[in-house]
Formats: C-alpha cells, sequence, structure tokens
C-alpha cells in the first residue's frame, strides 16, 4: 500500500505540472494578435482588467518617443555653440524612453526655439574699502623714493552683479496631436568682484602704487580690466542657453508624460477589446462563450 502511495504522489505532481504549464502555454498564446504586450501590461483575470505602467522603464523602452529639438540663438558663428550647450543640457535631463534624433522627419515631437531678443548688463551692489599690510621686505625698503618704504596697501573691493535677459518663441508640433505656441523668457546672473584705487601708505602719507600687497590682492585687480567683464558677458550667454534648456526639458517631460498615459490607456482598451473578440464562439458568432447555457 506504501508503495501505491508513493506512486499515486508521483503521478498526482506530474500531472498537476503538466497542467500548470500547459496553463501558462495558453495564456501565453491567446494574447499573439494584433495587439503588442510588453512586461510593462498586467491583466487581472477576476476582473478582466487591463492595465499598462506608462511610467514604467520596460513599457517606454518598448515605445521610444522621439525628440527633434531647433535652437536659433544669437549670431552666426556662436549660434552653433549656444545651441551645443542647449541640447547638451536637455540630453541630461531627458526622462525614461524619450531620445532626440537629428531629423524631424523621424520625431514625435518636434520643438523650435527662435531668439527674439538678448540683453546683458551689470550693476554695482557693494563697495568694500580694504587694508593690508605690505610684506617686511617691501616695509624697509629704500628703492621707493624719498618717501621710503611701503607699510600698508588700502584699496577698494568692489561687487557688481551681471543679469542677461533672454527671451525666445517657441512652436511644438506634437504627431497627432497637432501644433501649438509658447514664448520662454528668462534671466540669468552672475556675481564677481573686482579691485580699484590702489593706494600705498609711506612717510609722505598715502601714495597711488602698482606693487600689491599679496598674490590674492593682484588676483582682484586682474579683474578690473574690461577684458574680465567681457568674459563675465560671455558666461551669462552660456548660462542663458543652459536655462532656456531646462526649461524645454520640462516642457518635453510634460509632453511624453502625456504621449504615454494615453499610448497605455489606448493599448489597455485594445487589449480589453482583444481579450472580449477571443471570448466570442467561432460556430455562434455574436454570442461570447458562457453567455447562454448549453443543454445538458
Amino acid at each position: 500500500m506504501k508503495q501505491l502511495s508513493t506512486v499515486y504522489k508521483l503521478f498526482a505532481t506530474t500531472l498537476l505540472t503538466t497542467t500548470l504549464a500547459g496553463g501558462i502555454a495558453v495564456a501565453n498564446d491567446r494574447y499573439n494578435g494584433p495587439v503588442t504586450y510588453n512586461s510593462g501590461y498586467q491583466q487581472n483575470h477576476n476582473t478582466q482588467a487591463y492595465a499598462y505602467d506608462p511610467h514604467s522603464r520596460e513599457f517606454r523602452s518598448e515605445y521610444v518617443f522621439k525628440v527633434y529639438v531647433d535652437v536659433q540663438s544669437g549670431k552666426k558663428g556662436r549660434a552653433d555653440k549656444l545651441e551645443y550647450l542647449t541640447l547638451e543640457t536637455i540630453a541630461q535631463r531627458l526622462p525614461y524612453g524619450v531620445q532626440l534624433v537629428r531629423d524631424p522627419h523621424y520625431a514625435d515631437l518636434v520643438i523650435r526655439a527662435n531668439e527674439r531678443n538678448y540683453d546683458a548688463n551689470f550693476r554695482v551692489v557693494d563697495v568694500d574699502h580694504k587694508d593690508k599690510k605690505y610684506k617686511k621686505r617691501l616695509r624697509y625698503n629704500a628703492g621707493y623714493g624719498e618717501c621710503g618704504g611701503l607699510y600698508k596697501a588700502h584699496y577698494k573691493k568692489v561687487e557688481e552683479r551681471g543679469t542677461g535677459y533672454y527671451d525666445y518663441g517657441v512652436r511644438i508640433r506634437m504627431k497627432g496631436y497637432g501644433r501649438d505656441r509658447t514664448r520662454i523668457s528668462g534671466r540669468v546672473r552672475e556675481k564677481y568682484s573686482y579691485g580699484t584705487d590702489l593706494k600705498a601708505q609711506t612717510n609722505c602719507g598715502l601714495r597711488p602704487t602698482n606693487v600689491f600687497p599679496s598674490g590674492k590682492v593682484a588676483r582682484l585687480f586682474e579683474r578690473s580690466h574690461p577684458s574680465y567683464r567681457k568674459e563675465v558677458r560671455r558666461e551669462l550667454r552660456r548660462e542663458a542657453a543652459c536655462d532656456l534648456g531646462l526649461k524645454i526639458a520640462y516642457i518635453i517631460k510634460d509632453k511624453a508624460n502625456y504621449y504615454y498615459e494615453d499610448l497605455a490607456e489606448n493599448l489597455a482598451r485594445q487589449a480589453q477589446e482583444y481579450g472580449n473578440y477571443e471570448g466570442y464562439d467561432g460556430r455562434r458568432y455574436g454570442n461570447r462563450k458562457g453567455h447562454h447555457n448549453g443543454r445538458q
């Protein structure tokens, strides 16, 4: 009897395994149809509800959202560099499933940004009076004329703020959803400081000088040259291009979320319709299986 019980258990286990494997195979074969299913798809067998997760990586990687961005900024020669900075900023902040393309004909979303205006200005925000002792080798140096050595340096530390203002007209075209226009504007800021009005305290009082008490003060006065302001102006231009990229990336993220949510809803509806279609009896088209109980 014990041997028969063992054989029975083995037979039951084999039968159960075969049944489960067959059920999985039937389930997989059942949904091979006009609708493509992916790992983002879930089915509730109790309620026959179909759902796709529009925010999952698997779902978005299967349905890539392609975007083309064209930016026209500044003068010729600089426009390419500014466009590169904008596109680089966008690429670093793209959500899952979104890909930049080089040809608008292959894009689901086309964004064109044209610069309307750009301006930058500078304003003094603080002036601080500084003083710093000279090193001993300069204090008692008689090579500075009849007034003797240099004892203490007096100068002004000026802090300026540069502000860049930009304004772009933006055209948006999304395949299957029409066209739209908007405006992107903003400002970027950059602070910097420089030295001015350097004087040295001598035996004859304060005298103008070009001898700096330290390397730090020397670097501060280097920034007082007009060329440094030009560099700050260029930096503001670059920051404006990056700021534009951040705002365009936000538009892309919003459009991508809407696209994937709408796509998930449409796929779920198609899956429901396809599932309902498979529930119909081919011999009595129009009556779903189990709708009318057959005679016993």
